[in-house]
């Protein structure tokens, strides 16, 4: 499998392999299987993870996908900077998950239950939400974030 850019999604993209909190010369890092992208992924959920946690979150994941493990997805990515936008006073990063196609929100969901069944978000209180953007960056849905634990 070779890890791949996405340029109109993700324009800095780098190398899978690279451990987010380390990682200084790209925005984001992306894991993009050829086999498993489709044309219809037309958008991502945004799913916080602590800076304790996002390494090894990041390490499995790439691992799950990797195995064909995240069925609906077509490619997944990470920031490398603390993402603030949605909640200023958390220091979370961020991992994307890229599915859709992006009218599909009971697609969509599953993709995210699917993924939450595994990799729990942290740092959230339950009645959080968890936001699914378009390519354009206009937030389609969201979903509150399940109890933790």
């Amino acid at each position: 499998m070779a890890a791949a850019a996405h340029p109109q999604a993700f324009p800095f993209s780098g190398p899978h392999t690279d451990i987010p909190t380390l990682h200084t010369r790209y925005k984001w890092l992306e894991l993009l299987d050829a086999a498993q992208a489709y044309s219809e992924a037309q958008g991502y959920w945004i799913l916080p993870y602590s800076p304790q946690t996002i390494d090894q979150r990041w390490a499995e994941l790439c691992g799950l996908y990797a195995n064909g493990g995240l069925p609906m997805v077509s490619h997944i990515a990470v920031s490398t900077l603390r993402y603030i936008q949605i909640h200023p006073d958390r220091n979370d990063y961020v991992i994307l998950i890229k599915c859709g196609p992006s009218e599909d929100e009971a697609r969509c969901t599953e993709v995210l239950e699917g993924v939450l069944n595994i990799f729990p978000v942290e740092n959230h209180h339950h009645g959080d939400l968890l936001y699914y953007k378009n390519n354009s960056g206009k937030v389609t849905w969201n979903y509150p974030c399940p109890m933790n634990g």
